[in-house]
């Protein structure tokens, strides 16, 4: 005689819908003249002139003007070239935080040419 082993029925598995990055607005406030966004967004450093290999590094902020970068190594009024998407851009540093490890960046580029920044982000900017 065979037994008969009854399970019980777990719930019913509900699937979990995948998180979206949301870019996280900060408003213009004293000085600033746009407004700012919180995304990480990857790009190849370079210095003009120097034969060394480029840097990768991560953005924290992003603005029409400007982006906020993990500092590898910068000087003040340093010029560096950011390259994303097969773009590149002169960016100037104005400000650097040794203890937080992060560099303020100003765009030189003219501005009528095409932004760095994925199409999707230079839609929001």
């Amino acid at each position: 005689m065979k037994k008969l082993l009854l399970l019980k029925k777990s719930p019913a598995i509900i699937p979990v819908k995948k998180r979206e990055a949301k870019a996280v607005t900060k408003s213009p406030t004293g000085t600033r003249r746009h407004a700012r966004y919180n995304v990480a967004v990857p790009v190849k450093v370079t210095t003009p002139g120097d034969p060394a290999p480029a840097v990768i590094a991560c953005t924290y902020e992003v603005s029409r003007e400007g982006c906020k970068l993990s500092n590898p190594g910068f000087t003040l009024d340093q010029l560096v070239w950011l390259n994303r998407n097969n773009r590149k851009a002169i960016y100037k540093v104005v400000w650097t935080s040794k203890h937080k490890n992060q560099a303020g960046l100003q765009v030189i580029t003219s501005k009528t040419e095409r932004p760095i920044w994925d199409d999707e982000l230079t839609a929001r900017l």
